[in-house]
């Protein structure tokens, strides 16, 4: 079988006690710095807006 590139349209952070220790997680931080040119629309709810602006940040 062979290899497959699956793209993403929109990644949603959403909010919540779940998504902060995201804001320090280094190896989410770096799949974000990673991708984030190639994602057309990164969203977020509430305290999920840390997470996508936690990269900017560093």
């Amino acid at each position: 079988m062979g290899e497959t590139t699956r793209t993403i349209g929109i990644l949603l952070f959403p909010g919540g006690m779940g998504t902060r220790p995201l804001v320090h997680d280094e190896p989410t931080l770096d799949w974000l710095r990673a991708r984030r040119a190639d994602i057309p629309l990164i969203t977020s709810v509430c305290t999920g807006a840390l997470v996508p602006a936690a990269p900017q940040q560093r």
